[in-house]
C-alpha cells in the first residue's frame, strides 16, 4: 500500500500540470461568481436564452482543460496508459457534472453573507432539481463528495497499478 506522503510526492512530481489546471478552473469560477452574484445585483434576469449558451461554453472550457491536461501529460512520457489519459479528462468533466463551480460560488455567498438555512434555497436551474424534486447547496455538496470519492478511488487504483 502506498503511503500518503508518497502519493503527495507523486502528485507533485507527475501531476503538477493537473494542479495548475485546477487552479485555472478555480480562477474560471470567478466568472461564474460574477454571473451568479454581481450581475444579478445589477439587475440580470435569468433566461434560458443566455443560460444555455453560457453553460455550454462553461462545459467546453472544462472539456478543453481536461484535454489539455491529457495532452500535456502524454507529451513527456512514453507508453502512457490510455486509461490514465482518459481519467484525466473524466476528472475535469466530473467536476463540471458535479457542479463544483456552483458549489464554490454559493458556498462563498453563504459564508460572506452569513446566509441562514442555505438548504432552503432551491437551485431551480439545476437539472438535478427536475430529477430529484429538489436541489440545493447541501445536496450539491453531497454530489461533489460522491464524485470526489469515486475519482479518488479510481486515481488510487491507477497510481498503484504497475504500467
Amino acid at each position: 500500500m502506498i503511503s500518503i506522503k508518497e502519493i503527495i510526492k507523486r502528485v507533485i512530481d507527475e501531476y503538477l500540470y493537473l494542479v495548475i489546471i485546477q487552479i485555472a478552473l478555480f480562477i474560471a469560477s470567478s466568472i461564474d461568481f460574477i454571473v451568479h452574484d454581481t450581475l444579478y445585483y445589477y439587475g440580470l434576469i435569468f433566461s434560458y436564452n443566455w443560460a444555455i449558451p453560457y453553460w455550454i461554453a462553461l462545459f467546453l472550457l472544462f472539456l478543453i482543460f481536461g484535454l489539455l491536461g491529457a495532452i500535456s501529460y502524454n507529451i513527456d512520457r512514453e507508453n502512457v496508459s490510455k486509461v490514465k489519459l482518459a481519467l484525466i479528462v473524466i476528472t475535469i468533466i466530473g467536476e463540471y457534472i458535479g457542479g463544483i463551480l456552483d458549489t464554490i460560488v454559493f458556498s462563498t455567498q453563504v459564508i460572506l453573507r452569513n446566509t441562514p438555512n442555505p438548504q432552503d434555497i432551491v437551485w431551480w436551474w439545476s437539472p438535478y432539481k427536475y430529477i430529484f424534486g429538489t436541489w440545493n447547496l447541501i445536496t450539491n455538496v453531497i454530489l461533489n463528495v460522491i464524485i470526489i470519492v469515486i475519482l479518488g478511488v479510481a486515481w488510487n487504483y491507477i497510481l498503484n497499478k504497475k504500467d
